[in-house]
């Protein structure tokens, strides 16, 4: 069995808006799955930012992990419809697993796996809505169709 790891931003991106003038209230994100086909394998979601001029949000992080908690290689990305006003980088990155007590791999809770990161970044002086497609692939044949929003203010 293979576990595949999805995580949220991180921590500090709440200090790094607090500190670029976002309150916390200004400061927000959600992921909705809005679709699963061909038996569990693809799934669409959309995921909703908010996030202050200047900065950069990480919308995505995939791995695919072994029971003894090392990442699988072959996870991939793809941006399917690029924003208008910022640039989204797809690149090798760390996390820390978190899955919920008793389900499967929670025994890898803390544990720093390697996958893909996705981040989106506005352009320069850019405040408003903008939004972008990607894909995540997972070498067992899994796929995640990713649309996303982003409020730059």
């Amino acid at each position: 069995m293979v576990y595949t790891v999805y995580t949220r931003a991180p921590l500090w991106a709440a200090l790094v808006l607090s500190l670029a003038g976002c309150s916390p209230a200004e400061q927000s994100s959600s992921v909705q799955v809005t679709g699963i086909s061909n038996g569990g394998s693809e799934i669409d979601r959309v995921k909703n930012f908010t996030i202050a001029q200047g900065t950069t949000v990480r919308v995505g992080f995939a791995s695919s992990v072994n029971p003894d908690c090392t990442a699988q290689p072959g996870v991939s990305a793809q941006i399917l419809r690029a924003p208008a006003n910022g640039e989204v980088t797809i690149e090798p990155g760390k996390d820390v697993m978190t899955v919920p007590p008793g389900r499967a791999f929670s025994a890898c809770n803390g544990k720093t796996v390697n996958g893909i990161v996705t981040a989106y970044s506005p352009h320069a002086g850019f405040a408003g809505n903008d939004s972008f497609a990607f894909q995540s692939f997972l070498p067992d044949g899994e796929s995640y169709r990713n649309e996303v929003n982003v409020f730059v203010h």
